[in-house]
């Protein structure tokens, strides 16, 4: 009987679904990131000890964004990567005994839930582990192991800087502090202001398309995030994320934006490699920058790091934002203007700022009338 395959996000830019390979034990030596893995799926009472929660509901994101909760001897196939994120879990490919030194089978875990492979070495006492595996194989075809990057499209030109189409950069201070949501606020307000191409983009972090799929979802035209340039994670030497993040960009000029909306994962001080992000659109043109953090003090922080870039945020919002009293802390610690864009005022003053500061011109808006706006 053929195999049933369960295919995590990670291959979603792959043809694993439609073209037959065979999976193959390979030596350790021969590993690297990005490499597409086979899993069998361990239940949980089959597990080997581990520290930490037990699992309630492990589940894999599927290529389609929807979430299918494994089922016993379930054979996933998933990406090696690595993961830092600083509220939830840490893991790395690297970390996986393989062979086990006691002879026993090789263990994986998923790091992020969209099959990223590797060992966890430490999670939040408030985060749920996801699903442990045991090592079937790499994937081959044609005797060699296949990967991300052989899928990686190639109709485009890499390019060390970003697009010069008007930019709304959302970096943060933390994950978790409001940025997605930011991001496909901007992206709504800007479809609603007639913008024909919007393209929303996630720079950094670990690959996951409920993100992208939210910026879709808000009105973008077109989505992309650096699993499109062969990455599961930007976690990886500099260098790497460097040469990635300029594939991204040309990848990102050839679907000719009217605007974009790019959110930079996690923090710019974080091993995500955001820093090269920020590096990138320092000099950007036409640029909007959004602060999103969850404290005052954060704020802080984030505007020292910014400012040796020459970057002083447009505005504050995120969850700092959601009050009156986060805002007005906020404002009086940092001089920053703030938003918590969850109101029709608040997305109405967003609006003019765009539109003073990119140029263009709002064709509708929610508001009955015009009136003088915060950012005027």
């Amino acid at each position: 009987m053929e195999k049933r395959y369960i295919y995590g996000s990670l291959t979603r830019i792959s043809d694993l679904e439609l073209y037959p390979f065979e999976v193959e034990n390979i030596d350790k030596k021969l590993w690297d990131t990005g490499d597409y893995v086979v899993g069998k799926y361990l239940c949980p009472k089959h597990r080997h000890t581990y520290s930490g929660p037990v699992a309630t509901g492990d589940f894999c994101e599927l290529p389609s964004g929807r979430h299918r909760y494994y089922m016993p001897g379930d054979q996933v196939i998933g990406v090696l990567g690595n993961r830092n994120a600083t509220q939830e879990l840490c893991g790395e490919w690297q970390g996986i005994q393989h062979p086990d030194p006691d002879g026993g089978p090789t263990l994986m875990d998923d790091i992020d839930g969209a099959g990223l492979f590797g060992k966890m070495t430490s999670i939040s006492p408030h985060f749920s582990r996801q699903g442990q595996f045991e090592y079937a194989g790499h994937v081959i075809r044609n005797g060699s192991k296949v990967g991300m990057k052989d899928f990686a499209p190639r109709d485009y030109q890499p390019s060390s800087n970003p697009p010069k189409a008007p930019t709304i950069l959302v970096v943060g201070t933390s994950m978790s502090c409001g940025k997605s949501c930011t991001a496909r606020v901007a992206i709504h307000c800007l479809k609603d202001m007639g913008v024909p191409t919007v393209l929303g983009a996630k720079l950094t972090g670990a690959g996951y398309l409920n993100d992208i799929l939210g910026f879709q979802d808000a009105g973008a035209d077109v989505v992309l995030d650096f699993v499109d340039v062969g990455l599961p994670s930007t976690v990886v030497p500099q260098e790497e994320y460097r040469t990635r993040l300029h594939h991204l960009f040309g990848l990102m000029e050839s679907r000719h934006p009217d605007v974009m909306v790019v959110e930079a994962g996690a923090s710019p001080c974080e091993s995500y490699n955001g820093r090269l992000v920020v590096e990138a659109f320092s000099q950007h043109p036409n640029l909007i920058v959004i602060l999103c953090a969850t404290d005052a003090y954060s704020v802080l922080g984030a505007k020292q790091y910014l400012e040796a870039f020459g970057i002083v945020p447009d505005l504050v919002s995120g969850i700092v934002a959601n009050t009156s009293a986060g805002r007005g802390l906020v404002e009086k610690m940092s001089g920053f203007r703030t938003s918590s864009l969850n109101t029709d005022e608040s997305i109405e003053d967003f609006a003019r700022l765009v539109s003073k500061r990119l140029g263009i011109t709002p064709q509708k808006f929610h508001a009955s009338e015009s009136r003088e706006g915060t950012f005027a």
